[in-house]
């Protein structure tokens, strides 16, 4: 009897690790609604999911081909915001063009759920971005 009153704990005390594994992390939706300097190399939508004990975040945004998921981290975290690091390789554009890596930042402003979104070509000058609204997702 002792045994199965330990599983039964024990299973408890897992459940509710999990819970609170799956609630430590947030997950807000956005929309682009100012791109005109993203030069077509930033999503117009997606999620970002971020987990602020463990530190990563990951982003999924639509496609032609289907949702797309890239794994990053949490770069900046504070009462106002947090901004996320993604590094995404092998990126064509809406036009088609081609660029082996980008890395993205993209800023949530707890406040009033605004989003602002950097993107820059490893190894150019370039930087595009654009800005856009989040909500709980």
């Amino acid at each position: 009897m002792r045994f199965v009153t330990c599983v039964g704990a024990c299973l408890v005390f897992a459940a509710g690790a999990l819970f609170a594994s799956v609630a430590a992390a947030e997950t807000r939706a956005c929309k682009i609604t100012d791109a005109r300097n993203a030069g077509n190399w930033i999503p117009l939508s997606g999620t970002f999911t971020f987990d602020r004990e463990a530190g990563t975040a990951k982003a999924v945004y639509p496609t032609g081909d289907g949702d797309v998921e890239v794994e990053g981290k949490i770069a900046t975290l504070n009462d106002k915001r947090v901004t996320l690091y993604f590094q995404a390789k092998g990126l064509r554009s809406n036009s088609g063009q081609y660029l082996p890596r980008m890395v993205y930042r993209p800023t949530i402003f707890f406040a009033d759920n605004r989003l602002r979104v950097t993107a820059k070509p490893v190894g150019y000058s370039n930087m595009f971005s654009a800005t856009g609204v989040c909500s709980d997702g």
